[in-house]
């Protein structure tokens, strides 16, 4: 069945794993940009591996692909930021709200301050409330008070708002009235 293949796969090793790879990459090139339920499969095997050639795969795919996008931040894939960042300003509608969910959501795991930017970009953009709780939690997980007192300055009023959101959830002591 479905499951006991899913298994099998999954927990394939050296030779065969590389196979798998391999295999995975000709089928899921050969779909594009399709998002069907089989490439969300193949992608989470590759997210199982997580080795150099699985990740980097799925790091070509996040500019289409949510789950790619979230496997990301699964991994810790700090190699997967610019991807994840770039993720923040896609336009193709099919994906858009949950793949910029899935990407604030991954930098978040990542941690890294770089992201920050970015993410208050985002902010700035019409967004869902799902969009906008994952990128205020991203601002949260990556707890970088002295960025977000920066954007307390920021021109626009959604990023202010994600900031002042963010720096009111932060553990610091740092933040006074």
């Amino acid at each position: 069945d479905k499951d006991e293949a899913f298994e099998n796969l999954s927990s394939a090793t050296g030779e065969e794993q590389e196979k798998v790879i391999a295999w995975a990459r000709t089928v899921l090139e050969s779909e594009g940009t399709q998002q069907s339920e089989f490439a969300s499969t193949l992608e989470r095997i590759l997210g199982r591996y997580n080795s150099v050639d699985s990740r980097e795969f799925l790091r070509e795919r996040i500019k289409f692909s949510p789950q790619a996008a979230y496997l990301a931040g699964t991994l810790k894939d700090s190699e997967a930021e610019d991807e994840l960042v770039a993720a923040l300003d896609v336009d193709w509608e099919a994906v858009k709200a949950p793949l910029r969910r899935e990407a604030a959501t991954s930098l978040g795991r990542l941690k890294s301050p770089s992201a920050i930017a970015a993410l208050l970009k985002a902010s700035s953009e019409e967004n869902d409330r799902f969009i906008e709780h994952a990128i205020i939690y991203a601002l949260i997980e990556i707890s970088d008070s002295s960025q977000l007192l920066e954007a307390l300055n920021n021109d626009n009023p959604a990023a202010r708002k994600a900031a002042i959101i963010a720096l009111d959830q932060l553990k610091s002591d740092k933040l006074t009235a």
